[in-house]
């Protein structure tokens, strides 16, 4: 039996992803892949991504995205959408990532 979320539940998914960008050899490389990435994940799932750290770095960057929803599987669903779009991305490679989940009541 599936269990339902009371309506004062809230499930948020938080994600840092650190990615290599193998074809930028400048930042100006590197800006136009990344917000090709970002737009391609916001089309796709209507999540923002943002830049956290890195943006002195040509081919590194930190990314980092958070979902809210008062149902933890769609939750989950976004977070593991999002990643398969990252990595399935032939422009970045994801090096490292961490993915914490929350549950507010």
């Amino acid at each position: 039996m599936k269990k339902k979320s009371r309506p004062d539940e809230m499930f948020v998914g938080v994600v840092r992803v650190e990615v290599l960008i193998p074809s930028a050899f400048s930042l100006k490389d590197k800006r136009n892949v990344l917000r090709g990435v970002k737009d391609s994940v916001f089309s796709r799932t209507g999540v923002r991504i943002m830049e956290l750290s890195g943006d002195d770095k040509w081919n590194f960057s930190s990314l980092g995205f958070a979902v809210v929803s008062s149902k933890e599987a769609e939750v989950k669903k976004w977070v593991e959408d999002v990643l398969r779009i990252l990595s399935e991305n032939g422009d970045i490679e994801v090096i490292k990532k961490g993915v914490d989940y929350f549950k507010y009541e």
